[in-house]
Formats: C-alpha cells, sequence, structure tokens
C-alpha cells in the first residue's frame, strides 16, 4: 500500500463498481423469488406469514435456520399484545411480561419458558401500555432530531468537515441497525450490543451542529441551566436508588442460601428478612423464609410467609404453584388443590403444574 499509488480516477472506478455489485446483489434476490414457484408476492406473503404466526414452529439448531422465516418469535409477539391489552393505558409493569404470559402460553407445552418478548415495541406495549410506547416514540423523535442536526442534512458540508460527516454516519448506521433488530429480537437486554449502539447514539445526540467545532466550552449558569442540572442529579440518584434496593435484596437473599448450606439458621434468617426489606415487591425472600421456616419445623409460619407472596403478586402462577407444593408436600391435598388449579389458569401449558394436580386429586380421593 506505501510503494503503490492510486490514481483518484482508478479509485472512483473501483468504487463505484463495487457499488453497482453491491446494489446487484438484492436485484439478483428479487429475481431469483420472483422465479421461484409462488412467485414474488407469494414468496414474501408465505414468509411474512410464517415469520408473524403464533403456530409457526420454532426454528431448529441447523446451519439451515440461516434462510428459515418461521420461528417462535410470533407467539412470543401474539402473547406480548395479549398481555398489553389487560392494560392498554399503563401495562403491566416492568417486566411484568415474563409472568403474564403464560397465562397465553398454550404452545409451551413442552416446558419452553421465555422472559422477554423478543421485540422491544411490542414488550413495551405489554410491560408499560400505551403511556410507555408515546414515551418511546417521544424520545425516539428527540434524538432523531438531535442526530440530524449533528449530521447536518439539511446544511452544506464543509470540506473539512467531510471525514467527521461520513464517522457520524456510520455512528447513525449502527444505531439504526440496532433498533430495527431490537424490533424483531431482544437484544436490547444484551449489553455487548446495547451499550454499543447506546454510546453511537450518545454522541450524535451530544455532538451538536456540524459546523460547530469540537472542544471544552464553558457553560453558562443561568437559572435554566441550573434546575436542569439539578432536576437531571435527582433523577440519578433517584434512579440508582431503585437499582441498588433490588441488588441489596438478591446479595441478601444469596447470603441466606449461603447460611442455610452451612447450617447457621439465625444468620440465614436475619438475611432472608432483611432481603425481603431492602426489596418489599420481590416474592423470593418469601420463598426463601418459607423454606427456613419449614426446615426448622414451623409449618404454620411457612404458610404464612407463601400467603404473603400470594397476596403481593396474585397473578404470578409461580406463588400459587410453591404454595400449592407445599400443602401438597404436608399431606394437604385439599388445600393444595385450589392454589395449583388458580395457578393451573394462570399459566396453562404448565406440564409441571398439570402433574401436581393430578397428583393432588389422587392424593384428595384417596384420602375420603
Amino acid at each position: 500500500m506505501d510503494r503503490t499509488v492510486v490514481s483518484e480516477v482508478v479509485r472512483r472506478r473501483v468504487g463505484l463498481a463495487l457499488v453497482v455489485l453491491a446494489a446487484l446483489i438484492p436485484v439478483a434476490g428479487v429475481g431469483a423469488v420472483a422465479a421461484s414457484s409462488r412467485g414474488l408476492t407469494g414468496t414474501v406473503s408465505h414468509a411474512f406469514n410464517q415469520l408473524t404466526s403464533p403456530n409457526s414452529s420454532g426454528a431448529a439448531d441447523v446451519p439451515g435456520r440461516l434462510l428459515a422465516t418461521g420461528s417462535s418469535r410470533g407467539r412470543y409477539w401474539n402473547e406480548g399484545l395479549k398481555v398489553g391489552e389487560h392494560a392498554v393505558l399503563k401495562g403491566v409493569g416492568a417486566g411484568g411480561f415474563a409472568i403474564a404470559h403464560t397465562r397465553y402460553a398454550v404452545a409451551n407445552a413442552g416446558g419452553a419458558f421465555v422472559t422477554h418478548a423478543h421485540s422491544y415495541p411490542i414488550e413495551t406495549f405489554a410491560d408499560l401500555g400505551l403511556i410507555g410506547v408515546l414515551l418511546s416514540l417521544a424520545l425516539l423523535v428527540s434524538w432523531g432530531v438531535a442526530a440530524m442536526r449533528a449530521i447536518g442534512v439539511t446544511r452544506w458540508t464543509p470540506p473539512e468537515r467531510a471525514a467527521e460527516r461520513d464517522g457520524l454516519i456510520t455512528l447513525l448506521v449502527v444505531v439504526i441497525v440496532f433498533g430495527l433488530n431490537s424490533a424483531i429480537d431482544w437484544t436490547w437486554f444484551i449489553p455487548g450490543t446495547a451499550i454499543t449502539a447506546l454510546v453511537c447514539a450518545g454522541w450524535l445526540a451530544g455532538r451538536g451542529p456540524l459546523a460547530r467545532p469540537i472542544g471544552a466550552r464553558t457553560m453558562s449558569l443561568t437559572p435554566a441551566a441550573i434546575c436542569a442540572g439539578t432536576l437531571i442529579a435527582a433523577v440519578t440518584v433517584v434512579i440508582v436508588w431503585l437499582t441498588a434496593q433490588p441488588l441489596r435484596s438478591t446479595n441478601a437473599d444469596a447470603a441466606a442460601l449461603s447460611a442455610i448450606i452451612r447450617g447457621n439458621e439465625a444468620v440465614a434468617f436475619h438475611d432472608a428478612r432483611a432481603a425481603a426489606s431492602a426489596n418489599p415487591v420481590s416474592v423470593d425472600p418469601l420463598f426463601e423464609l418459607a423454606a427456613l421456616y419449614r426446615a426448622t419445623g414451623n409449618d404454620a409460619a411457612a404458610i404464612g410467609e407463601l400467603r404473603k407472596a400470594v397476596a403481593l403478586q396474585p397473578q404470578n402462577p409461580q406463588t400459587w404453584l410453591t404454595e400449592g407444593e407445599t400443602l401438597l408436600a404436608l399431606h394437604r391435598p385439599g388445600q393444595a388443590l385450589p392454589a395449583l388449579e388458580r395457578a393451573s389458569r394462570l399459566n396453562v401449558g404448565s406440564p409441571q403444574i398439570a402433574a401436581d394436580i393430578r397428583r393432588a386429586t389422587a392424593a384428595a380421593q384417596a384420602a375420603r
């Protein structure tokens, strides 16, 4: 490369040839599809139906899945839309799809369990309702305005800024591709992809007009700037606290498990109660306390903790299932059946719950 000098004319011709070649690839693909047995419109319609059908079978883990359009995503999308209909305006709560979709997951009878709708717009609608969707759209529009200002779409680009503009367009493409992919998958939950896209989006939003040079600039401490900075700091503190509390609860819950393994019941009880106090909307510490009470022979207290969990999350099939299985283990099939049947209505495709109901029914009949 250092010894060879290619003239600008040759570079332009090579670049043009590569662009034409890249443009011919989709043209050739469309031609091949048009010549197929279904034709162009028939193939597109068939692929779309396979992609969105809630009854489509999942793609197998084989190389051929690269060209497959059918997958289980259509089922997750359909379930996400149904979950959103429960509370169209405000949704069922952040992360609520993982719990609420099981009442529709008949196709998951084979034991498959998902926690995401595999689509950012659909999961936002399910979890946060129309309010969340509208807020996301507002943020998208405001970011788009800032990104277009940075790229200078409507302004002439000075020659000295051309290279930077090319880089900014590359960042924009990264964000767009990530956004489109997040519409059909759950990549926004994966740090490796999400953080990269967020950094690119943040740079575009903060770059400012392309004609403005990059560098340190002094900020005038106007009342509006002070209020904005104070508000941002307050919101940041609240977000950090809301993030830290569940993390503290999880750590205390793990400490309780370690204490149980060591046989230190007093410390285990203390850590489990601390976990419940740090995150009062989580049922996991209550399950932990119930297990501790059972281990110490206090079955009444164990049932009490499980009923607290049911009262806290009555739409969660796991709370009813845990209570039902515990009552079944305590040889109370008559009391276990109502809880297990409620769990079955909330998780209609669970083979485990179905098996527990059969066991409880048989035990109840034998006890008569």
